[in-house]
């Protein structure tokens, strides 16, 4: 699978099974591990990428903590540090979305509840991760 100039990539990151679980980190050394990725998408337009992330709370819907750490995202949103997505599969298919497309400039998209943020990114590759550092 290669980014097409133009052209939306979806990375299915749920199904039967839970959504893949994020690691989020704030400026102030707090962090978050409560919150999934419900849908990945990249979308390739001429040497910039945009990594779209739908957000959702990582437990079932009623779980007071997991609706915290959306809340506690909405909140701080401006003070994002990182992103980390851990599911071996998912970060298989953006290392290879991400090498195949070159020197760009990436570009990453948050949407959850009350939250539609967009951070210039940086991707690093790690052997069983990716990591978005934002700023």
């Amino acid at each position: 699978m290669h980014t097409i100039p133009g052209r939306e990539t979806r990375i299915h990151a749920g199904g039967r099974r839970r959504a893949p679980r994020l690691v989020l980190a704030y400026v102030d050394g707090s962090w978050s591990d409560r919150i999934a990725a419900r849908r990945v998408e990249v979308q390739s337009q001429g040497r910039e990428i945009t990594l779209t992330l739908e957000l959702a709370a990582r437990a079932k819907p009623h779980n007071g903590a997991a609706l915290a750490a959306l809340r506690e995202l909405a909140r701080k949103q401006l003070s994002l540090e990182s992103v980390q997505l851990t599911r071996p599969r998912m970060v298989a298919r953006l290392r290879e979305e991400l090498r195949h497309a070159g020197n760009v400039v990436i570009r990453v998209r948050l949407l959850a509840p009350g939250v539609e943020v967009e951070y210039p990114g940086c991707v690093t590759l790690g052997p069983d991760a990716v990591k978005l550092t934002f700023g």
